[in-house]
């Protein structure tokens, strides 16, 4: 009898030719701890790449990984970094405008928020691109994130901080930039 934390998936791809190329998934190792000792990144990374295979199935593996790699960065690092430019700039806006504006014109919310998104983009590149390429190739892994209930738990934590980093942290600023006055 195998071992009960290796397994492997069979499955066929469609490859629009009519018949079907089979696919034997290597072993996957499955974490001792289950699902719970992996981590929360890795976790809505794993939901998010199972909600592209299944949105995009006869796309390239690399087309899956790449979607679900730019929603992590957006969730993870881009919206929570435009949260706090924004909460910066809101509460601080009458003390720094004057100066600034003065002295670099070009300089303003959007400049500063395509500097965040830019770096957003590089920093989760290297950073999650390297933590989560060993899943471009293999689907085994997100399987056991691709469950309705999966996917209901991704769209909620992408709702949340959207929620969050573009609606109540600004609205908290303008709060204390009125406090303030």
């Amino acid at each position: 009898m195998p071992d009960s934390s290796e397994w492997s998936v069979h499955f066929e791809l469609d490859t629009g030719s009519g018949r079907g190329a089979q696919y034997i998934a290597p072993p996957y190792k499955r974490n001792p701890g289950g699902i719970e000792a992996v981590d929360l990144i890795t976790r809505y990374f794993l939901r998010r790449l199972a909600i592209a295979r299944r949105k995009m199935p006869h796309s390239s593996a690399s087309a899956s990984y790449t979607d679900a790699l730019f929603d992590v960065i957006l969730v993870v690092l881009g919206l929570p970094g435009v949260a706090l430019l924004s909460f910066i700039g809101i509460s601080t806006i009458r003390w720094w405008k004057p100066a600034i504006s003065s002295k670099w014109p070009w300089l303003s919310f959007p400049v500063g928020a395509l500097g965040i998104w830019a770096l957003a983009i590089i920093v989760g590149h290297l950073w999650l691109g390297r933590r989560f390429g060993k899943f471009r190739n293999d689907p085994t892994p997100c399987l056991e994130f691709a469950s309705d209930k999966d996917r209901q738990i991704a769209f909620w934590v992408k709702f949340s901080v959207v929620t969050v980093c573009g609606l109540v942290i600004p609205w908290i600023a303008i709060a204390i930039d009125q406090a303030v006055r």
